[in-house]
């Protein structure tokens, strides 16, 4: 369910750059800004599912989503790899580096906030002036541009380590101790800073919009971290508290999210083929536009889990199900 809710965010956050040249209602802002987040820490959180893969395994997992994130980069949106540093690439990177570091949940928390926090400390060297280059334009490779492509990592990419891979440090030690959430005072604790971080929010001058991305996390202020994870928290706090997991919508709900990845990049696709060249560019087309898209998106995931196409999906090479997502 949590895959789904982000899943179903990122399409309306990142469908909203091709309809809207920076006017954008700060609410729809804020509520965007909360698909990476919950991504990301779902990432670390499945880490910890998968505790007694050996090294070895992590490593390919990880190396095989690195490859799956260049190709969106060339074939979607025609940049060259590696330059942006997006959300993908955070993760293939946190995989190996969290996948292979396995500590017990108050190390995994500490070491998550203090990543973050360390990102505050280096906000001197952070950009956010990044130039996507067309795979057809030449460039050199020197020491700026490797220096660039390193920074781009760390500190001022669209997903820089800092600070996002401490959230899934978070995540992991979240889900060790998942069994422990219970509670409504937890609950309702999450809910008020959630609302008082929102209202905070509403009430501030928010980030620019960074290249037509809505999202107000260019870059992670101390009031959007408390909003994120206090939103995080109260979604995976709330699903301990519920059986809503088992009932037959929340099963039919949740189809997007059994094949995240694989979604993710029919969502990459669809975007770069068709957004430019919807007919109806005002507020209604885009709604109509996300609609449609999320409609495509739940077809494909409902059809991976037919039976016959499951059958010829198998059939496929391992390491092409690898990097479909369609493990």
């Amino acid at each position: 369910m949590l895959r789904t809710t982000a899943i179903i965010i990122m399409v309306f956050a990142n469908s909203s750059a091709y309809f809207f040249n920076g006017n954008v209602n700060d609410s729809f802002r804020i509520i965007s800004s909360l698909a990476a987040p919950l991504f990301i820490f779902l990432a670390g959180a499945n880490l910890n599912f998968s505790q007694t893969s050996s090294s070895k395994s992590v490593v390919i997992r990880g190396l095989y989503l690195f490859i799956t994130a260049s190709m969106i980069d060339v074939l979607a949106w025609k940049i060259y790899p590696f330059g942006t540093f997006d959300v993908l690439y955070l993760i293939s990177f946190g995989i190996i580096f969290c996948g292979l570091l396995k500590f017990g949940w108050i190390s995994d928390f500490v070491i998550g906030f203090v990543i973050i926090l360390f990102s505050f400390f280096l906000k001197g060297f952070y950009r956010f002036e990044i130039v996507d280059v067309s795979i057809f334009e030449s460039i050199s490779i020197n020491n700026e541009f490797l220096s660039n492509l390193f920074s781009r990592a760390f500190v001022d990419g669209w997903f820089p380590i800092f600070p996002w891979l401490g959230y899934m440090f978070i995540g992991r030690a979240v889900v060790n101790r998942f069994e422990s959430l219970k509670g409504y005072s937890i609950l309702l604790l999450n809910l008020v800073v959630f609302s008082s971080a929102y209202f905070a929010l509403s009430n501030l001058d928010l980030n620019p919009v960074r290249s037509s991305y809505v999202e107000i996390f260019y870059p992670v202020t101390g009031v959007y971290l408390l909003l994120s994870l206090s939103f995080i928290l109260f979604l995976v706090i709330s699903l301990r508290n519920t059986n809503i997991t088992n009932t037959l919508l929340a099963r039919r709900y949740s189809s997007l999210g059994r094949h995240s990845l694989f979604v993710y990049i029919i969502h990459c696709f669809f975007i770069s083929l068709c957004a430019e060249v919807f007919p109806a560019r005002d507020t209604i087309g885009f709604f109509l536009f996300c609609l449609i898209q999320l409609a495509t998106l739940y077809l494909f995931s409902i059809l991976l889990g037919v039976s016959l196409v499951s059958k010829i999906m198998k059939k496929l090479p391992k390491p092409v199900i690898a990097l479909l997502g369609l493990k």
